[in-house]
């Protein structure tokens, strides 16, 4: 089972990820819907203990916040990019301890992918808005059933998930071995108590022996 630190992760995550595809349908930004929309799939396939799943969710991540550092995008993709990047940097010490220089390469991977993607994307959006000016974006919300549908596919997936993280707790909490120790524990009191007395009557038999 996943540390609790990085189910939360993973779980915010999602939350911010399905937050961020929701306004980007609503507003025609479709390369960010590409984006928030890799970033959940990363954190899901995490979830599911795939190691690809939190160097996705890392690449999704530094995109956005690159994209909003060389100036294409609100500030707050700096946010969403850090939280898309926090389970892999949670996760980053155990995946080191496997193959430290592994993991560096991987995650530097990751990041160039990223930071290439938004870089590139700036290079190329003025273009593809002309060559297709169905792509360009609204000042307007608009898709009220889509953008909906997916806040509500978050909101499923987001209590899904945190009822699969309770009852997993659970069953560890009442797992047979902690069981088994806390019944030794009960019953010890009463396992000594019947010593002393098969103790003292051996003691006792032993000097009637005696006697005769």
């Amino acid at each position: 089972m996943l540390p609790r630190n990085v189910q939360t992760s993973l779980l915010a995550t999602q939350l911010v990820a399905f937050a961020t595809l929701a306004r980007s349908v609503a507003y025609d930004r479709w390369f960010t819907v590409v984006l928030a929309s890799l970033m959940i799939v990363g954190a899901l396939a995490a979830v599911r203990h795939r190691t690809w799943g939190v160097l996705l969710s890392l690449a999704t991540g530094i995109t956005f916040a690159t994209l909003s550092l060389i100036g294409i995008a609100p500030m707050w993709f700096v946010g969403v990019g850090v939280i898309g990047a926090l389970p892999f940097l949670l996760t980053s010490e155990a995946l080191g301890r496997f193959d430290r220089q592994a993991t560096g390469i991987v995650a530097g991977l990751a990041a160039g992918v990223g930071a290439s993607a938004a870089m590139a994307w700036k290079l190329v959006a003025w273009n593809v808005f002309l060559s297709f000016p169905s792509l360009w974006p609204s000042e307007y919300a608009q898709h009220g059933l889509v953008v909906s549908a997916v806040l509500a596919l978050g909101a499923v997936a987001a209590i899904t998930q945190r009822d699969r993280y309770r009852r997993a707790h659970l069953r560890v909490d009442a797992s047979p071995q902690r069981v088994r120790i806390e019944e030794l524990a009960h019953t010890g009191p009463s396992v000594a108590h019947d010593d002393e007395e098969a103790e003292a009557d051996e003691e006792a038999h032993s000097a009637l022996r005696s006697r005769r």
